[in-house]
């Protein structure tokens, strides 16, 4: 009961942060909104040229398409795609699926994030085409290829390190074979689908 109440007061503590954060951020904005306001207003009131103040002086700049379309819409894509993967696990682990078995978490983010994969695969190609992208396939590798390579690759040194130190947290090869086969036969299909 105790550790019941002291959660709580901690989480009310981090809302609270949450909460004072937000009002400095809102009040520098504001602050950088009103001076740009006033310096137009002041330029108008002289007539000169408010194209050369501000941020109207690089709207031209902003609003041009990025050189690495196929990149960009893939981070994105693979980003939404993490987003909603922490959304529903965290939503599963409220409803207290998880304290059953061991490693229920680990094996649900795998099942997860393969069929989450979807999600990607649109939000990349619907970006990707939307800044006049043509090169569609090379799309749906970038996005299918992105995060797991990235994320392998630093998996795998450390489970090497692990395995070489005789650890227990070392997968066995029959363990990353397995998960493979589930990212190969849900991820692609799957990414292949929302493209």
């Amino acid at each position: 009961r105790q550790m019941c109440i002291r959660d709580r007061i901690s989480i009310i503590n981090s809302l609270i942060l949450v909460v004072i954060l937000t009002g400095f951020v809102i009040t520098i904005i504001t602050r950088i909104v009103r001076n740009d306001v006033s310096k137009v207003i002041d330029l108008e009131t002289n007539n000169k040229s408010v194209d050369e103040v501000c941020w109207k002086s690089i709207r031209n700049e902003v609003f041009q398409p990025p050189k690495q379309k196929n990149l960009l819409s893939a981070a994105t894509g693979t980003g939404v795609q993490l987003i909603s993967l922490i959304l529903i696990l965290f939503l599963i682990g409220c409803s207290g699926v998880y304290y059953h078995a061991e490693g229920s978490v680990r094996t649900a983010g795998i099942i997860l994030y393969s069929c989450t994969t979807i999600i990607c695969g649109y939000t990349s190609l619907r970006l990707y085409t939307s800044m006049g992208g043509k090169r569609v396939k090379q799309n749906f590798i970038t996005s299918l290829l992105l995060f797991p390579l990235f994320f392998v690759t630093v998996w795998l040194t450390l489970n090497n390190f692990a395995y070489v130190a005789h650890s227990t947290a070392a997968l066995p090869i029959g363990t990353i074979v397995f998960i493979f086969f589930i990212w190969a036969l849900i991820s692609i299909p799957l990414n292949g689908l929302g493209a």
